[in-house]
């Protein structure tokens, strides 16, 4: 169909009227100078230029004074080499939001990969997730860097500038029309080489001082741009459109544009990047003040800099005070006193009267003229109101500009004739310019008003949330691909919130992204202190799943018994790690009490170890024979599948048949009986082939192999918990804690080593499956009908994230063997993709190893002496000191640290604090009153709505003083009472309250 002229008329006059608006100013697009895509990273002007955004996420480390001056020393050597050529300028933007729909959009992106394991895992904790997400909310706020690194048409030579030119015009005159679409080839060439090596050299220059510094891809970039231009319009799944994008042109066709040309193939192109960019365009709603989407927006300039110097931390605590949205630019050009307003300013200054502009402006050439190197610096700002309140928008803009006039006496001004050219130079890339008078500072002077020092994270998502103190979102993913190992080591003095951060610490492994089954958590606990998240854990599954969460208090009695000689299902004998577990108890057994390990001991015992399976194994002489009263269960599947046996039938034998018979649980029980006992292994050292080959005697002159016998089986027989086979069956425990506290006693060497011994078995019990990895060429040698069993259960082993906690390490000072086996535990478990954490009370109940090998570390305080030690062994810089000695008590706000990350990168130093919600403070407690309160009315209401009941009653987290208060007032009113007693009986008082309350809300 032809084009009707009337058609044609309107079209050209539609074409019109935008491009008089563009040139006066009233267009959205006049104020986006960005024309498309270039390369990978690279954007491109309607000039020609180039530009490509460095997304700057802070520093990795906490810094000082004397650091800051350092770095910025550094980066302004760097800067002035880029910015002494023609052509290059940077421009700096920061954003600090507060609005609660943005920060709660930003938090909940950061938490929904842990949200979808939570459903996925059919965990009912989503009230808990909940809760955590309002409470961040009101502690933080989102902040955004970017660095734009600009190369310039002027950056060629003239006869350059002119070939780039002849080339654009010939590349557009050889493609159809299309007025309204982007340009593709845009770039003027000449630039690509200079502008990449601006680029790279930049990024390079930023992560060499420990600043975390990514260039953006294209879409990445164009996407940060328009997040910030209109952020409730745009996805974070949001893509441009542009040439190379990878989505096919024409992904605008549709009905051709009124009265477009017939060979103008717009609508079949790439939509204008000034239209992308800013979706719903923008409105002057006042002189001062200019309207983009929802947002209403009120811009500043620096009409004069500062008189005295001082860091952009010093604007940033002012500005978090004021509690408002805004938005900084720093445009910086090179020698400030070769730019064109330099110059006008200096003649006006000769043609008047004022001296002291006179000698100003000379000053400056004179120190450039003495390689004082100063540059042009520009500085605009704005904040907004996300409606049209314009009184409450005024009153930012008049904290922003107190708060800047703050910043070492500076000087703003926001009557600029339109607010549309200072508000759109705020924002990274849209326009070459800026706004505001041009000051010529030394260029050290500029750097260090710019947000290089802000602390930075690793991670940009994670499960585990932290924040800093001034309410920056700081996630950290455990088990993360970002370490090389996963070691973790926490300490605190009593009452510092150690073990409610490794509660939260295990709850975030237990939700990480990706996971479908539950996580292998093993707990080495001294006591209660893990109860609480086990609690919550166990309680938010569905009954039926229920059993893969399990706390349980080990006692020494038979029913908790284990065997450490127990194999992997098939397995004839040890694979190395289980071997030298092995050697490594014995040897402790074999230690007295009161003296040192008789030199002999370590190789006896690993020759026993190796003789006791040799003879215990299908052929030997020590097989065990099948005893049909040991086990019912067998003993019916024996009978149920017809397996045959007589007086010589092996449990070796019974459990391959089981197992053959598809019964791997019952082969896996079956194998119980089938491998030595420990005081097997003690009777091995009277064999004549050990004998004979150890001859050496004990320090009370008995023969090595007696003493040792006699050793093994004393201590056997004083802990019948390793007399028999394995009783204690932990099921299919995917989360275990094992409390040791009715097993370890403290004080007296009896004491540490009874502590020593039941260390060991715990680590049996919950992480010897734990580090079986495909590297373990043992497995070769194994019966072959289980191999394709163990090849997949490794497997499988290996894709799921496990970890080991040993709490209140501290017990396990005197106890060296212990500390070896944990040492050895750290440097085998890189291979099989184990987390090993440990928390104690001070960094001397960790040895050198443990440090060294470290990849995290959370320090919640320090005393007095441990100060100098902990600042020396992780090389800390006086600021970072300075934080360990203020660290103090939780408070409502959260519990401080000093957090150490060793990444692929390097090492990453913050101050952080972790802010827990009341319902969370509530599911990790752990004293004996909120635990009696919480796990009564659990079983009562049910752990979503006992929650909600006690975050009611108890916001603070807690019902201990409430208890303490009503058990002192019983005290007093009935006379003497028992503890205990009076402490049920108040608890018991409280959960009636709540439930009787409750009934009368519903």
């Amino acid at each position: 169909m032809r084009i009707g002229w009337i058609d044609r008329l309107l079209f050209e006059a539609d074409l019109a009227f935008w491009q008089v608006r563009r040139a006066i100013r009233q267009s959205a697009s006049a104020y986006c100078d960005l024309e498309t895509v270039d390369d990978a990273t690279t954007l491109v002007s309607g000039d020609g230029s180039l530009c490509s955004l460095i997304r700057l996420d802070g520093i990795n480390t906490t810094i000082g004074d004397s650091d800051f001056a350092d770095l910025v020393s550094h980066i302004s050597n760097q800067l002035s080499a880029y910015l002494r050529t023609p052509g290059h300028y940077i421009q700096v933007v920061f954003e600090r939001d507060t609005s609660a729909d943005r920060v709660q959009r930003e938090i909940a992106a950061a938490m929904a990969p842990s949200l979808a394991t939570i459903r996925r895992l059919q965990l009912d904790i989503l009230d808990v997730e909940k809760e955590k997400l309002e409470t961040l909310v009101r502690h933080c706020a989102i902040e955004s860097a970017y660095i734009v690194a600009w190369t310039l048409p002027n950056a060629l030579t003239i006869a350059d500038r002119q070939q780039g030119k002849s080339e654009r015009q010939r590349l557009a005159r050889s493609r159809p029309p299309a007025m309204t679409s982007q340009v593709e080839g845009a770039a003027i060439s000449g630039l690509r080489e200079i502008h990449g090596s601006l680029v790279s050299a930049l990024r390079r220059d930023l992560r060499d001082r420990g600043i975390s510094a990514d260039v953006l891809d294209a879409g990445d970039a164009l996407r940060a741009i328009r997040m910030m231009v209109d952020p409730e319009w745009t996805s974070a799944e949001w893509q441009p459109s542009y040439p190379g994008d990878g989505v096919a042109a024409g992904r605008r066709a549709g009905d051709a544009e009124r009265g477009a040309p017939a060979n103008d193939v717009s609508t079949l192109l790439w939509a204008p990047l000034a239209t992308q960019l800013i979706p719903r365009g923008f409105d002057v709603v006042s002189p001062r003040s200019a309207r983009i989407g929802n947002r209403t927006y009120q811009p500043v300039v620096m009409s004069m800099g500062p008189a005295v110097l001082e860091p952009f931390s010093t604007l940033f605590d002012r500005l978090r005070e004021a509690n408002i949205p805004y938005r900084i630019s720093w445009r910086i050009v090179g020698s400030g006193t070769s730019t064109t307003e330099f110059r006008l300013r200096h003649m006006a200054a000769y043609l008047s009267t004022s001296r002291a502009a006179k000698r100003a402006l000379n000053e400056a050439a004179d120190a450039t003229a003495d390689r004082d190197v100063r540059v042009g610096l520009q500085i605009s700002a704005c904040t907004w109101v996300e409606d049209d309140d314009l009184i409450s928008l005024r009153r930012a803009c008049a904290k922003l500009a107190r708060a800047i006039q703050g910043w070492g006496g500076c000087e703003v001004d926001d009557q600029m004739g339109t607010p549309s050219q200072p508000l759109f130079s705020t924002f990274p890339a849209l326009r070459r310019g800026g706004a505001g008078p041009m000051a010529v500072p030394p260029i050290e002077d500029a750097v260090a008003m710019l947000p290089i020092a802000r602390p930075a994270s690793p991670w940009s998502t994670g499960s585990f949330l932290l924040r800093t103190p001034d309410g920056k979102l700081y996630p950290y993913q455990p088990y993360s691909s970002r370490q090389a190992a996963w070691v973790t080591l926490i300490y605190a003095p009593m009452g510092s919130g150690k073990s409610v951060l490794l509660a939260a610490y295990n709850k975030a492994l237990a939700v990480a992204p990706g996971i479908n089954q539950l996580p292998r958590i093993s707990i080495l606990d001294v006591g209660t202190s893990s109860a609480g998240v086990i609690s919550l854990l166990r309680e938010a599954l569905p009954p039926a799943l229920q059993h893969q969460v399990l706390y349980h208090r080990l006692r020494m009695v038979a029913d908790d018994a284990v065997n450490p000689c127990d194999l992997p299902l098939g397995m004839r004998a040890p694979l190395p790690f289980h071997r030298a577990y092995l050697a490594n108890l014995l040897t402790i057994l074999a230690t007295p009490i009161d003296g040192a390990t008789p030199a002999d001991v370590p190789h006896l015992a690993g020759t026993v170890i190796d003789l006791a399976y040799r003879e215990c194994a299908d052929q030997g002489s020590r097989v065990h024979r099948y005893d049909r009263s040991v086990d019912p269960e067998i003993d019916a599947l024996i009978a149920k599948f017809g397996i045959r046996v007589d007086e010589r039938t092996t449990w070796w034998e019974i459990t391959d048949a089981l197992y053959e018979a598809e019964q791997t649980h019952a082969a896996t029980l079956a194998q119980r009986y089938a491998v030595p006992l420990l005081g097997e292994m003690a009777a091995m050292a009277r064999d004549p082939t050990v004998t004979s080959q150890f001859r050496g005697v004990a320090p009370n002159q008995e023969s090595i192999t007696d003493y040792f016998y006699r050793a093994i089986t004393m201590t056997v027989r004083e802990y019948p918990i390793l007399a028999t086979a394995t009783r204690l069956d932990l099921g299919a425990a995917r989360i275990v804690s094992l409390d040791l506290a009715d097993v370890v006693p403290s004080g007296g060497a009896t004491a540490d080593r009874q502590a020593s011994v039941m260390y060991m078995l715990a680590r049996h019990v919950l992480a010897s499956d734990l580090f079986l990895h495909t590297d373990l060429v043992e497995l070769a040698k194994m019966p072959s009908q289980y191999r394709t069993h163990h090849t997949r259960e490794i497997q499988r082993m290996m894709e799921t994230p496990k970890r080991v906690c040993y709490d209140e390490f501290h017990r396990t000072h005197k106890t060296p063997l212990v500390r070896e086996q944990v040492v050895l535990d750290i440097r085998e478990g890189r291979k099989s993709n184990l987390d090993i954490d440990l928390a104690s009370q001070r960094l001397a109940d960790f040895d050198d190893t443990m440090v060294d090998l470290a990849t995290t570390v959370f320090i919640l305080g320090v005393g007095e002496r441990s100060l100098t030690e902990t600042v020396e062994t992780f090389k800390l810089n006086p600021y970072a000191a300075k934080i360990l000695s203020r660290l103090g008590k939780p408070t409502a706000d959260g519990a401080k640290m000093l957090a150490i990350f060793s990444v692929t990168e390097g090492k990453y130093v913050a101050e952080l604090m972790l802010t827990l919600s009341p319902t969370e403070r509530w599911a990790f407690s752990t004293t004996s009153e909120d635990r009696g309160v919480r796990d009564r009315l659990y079983r009562i209401v049910g752990p979503v709505h006992a929650r909600k009941l006690l975050v009611k009653r108890f916001p603070a987290g807690s019902a201990k003083p409430e208890v303490d208060r009503r058990k002192t007032a019983m005290i007093s009113e009935r006379g003497m009472l028992d503890d205990e007693e009076a402490n049920t009986t108040v608890i018991e008082g409280i959960v009636r309250e709540l439930v009787e309350a409750s009934r009368v809300v519903a």
